[in-house]
């Protein structure tokens, strides 16, 4: 009896591994929107991004993150440009990542946010802070992200804070930031070894 029960319910768990694996059902751990700011971004986003959840720290930062399933140009462009709008409607601090998938989980690629964090908390006036982060890691799927000319698109851009290799490559290709954005204030590069510099 014991060694049909142990037949039956191998044959049940393969029948729902093949189910998972023809209809394509993603198995990460997602989340429905869970208050005004989630919902406002997935409102405005269609099938583009999935919502990952939010996390807020001891001094009061909202951070939430969502993960690109379509990796376009206009897909980004939309999403960056939308929760500049909203974050900076709002009255707390805000910061929004788009991550991508690996094979051992997920990280972020970049960062938008309503505020900077040093010695203290301060909103950004009248635009966002932008972090281009490394994506070394990634997948050749992500290059749209390892292309400069991709950030030249987005706007309301007070703060940067851009990987070296990204500001070598925009270098380059002539990018300069300030004309891109009449409003920056400030580029804050990131090293291979946690080093940075400052302009602006």
């Amino acid at each position: 009896m014991w060694s049909i029960s142990k037949n039956i319910f191998k044959l049940v768990s393969m029948l729902i591994c093949l189910f998972i694996c023809s209809c394509g059902i993603d198995t990460g751990r997602y989340y429905k929107p869970d208050d005004e700011i989630s919902k406002d971004i997935m409102d405005s986003q269609s099938n583009s991004f999935v919502y990952c959840g939010r996390s807020e720290s001891k001094t009061g930062e909202k951070i939430y993150s969502f993960i690109i399933k379509k990796i376009e140009l206009d897909a980004v462009v939309d999403f960056y440009n939308n929760v500049s709008s909203i974050i900076r409607s709002v009255d707390e601090y805000v910061k929004v990542g788009i991550y991508g998938e690996l094979p051992d989980g997920r990280d972020c690629i970049l960062y938008i946010s309503n505020y900077t964090k040093s010695d203290e908390i301060k909103t950004v006036e009248d635009g966002c802070l932008l972090e281009i982060r490394n994506i070394d890691h990634f997948s050749y799927k992500y290059d749209i992200f390892r292309d400069p000319q991709l950030y030249t698109k987005l706007s309301n851009v007070k703060i940067l804070k851009i990987d070296r290799g990204i500001q070598k490559k925009a270098e380059n290709c002539g990018i300069d930031w300030y004309e891109t954005w009449p409003e920056l204030e400030k580029i804050i590069i990131t090293g291979r070894n946690n080093k940075t510099s400052i302009s602006g």
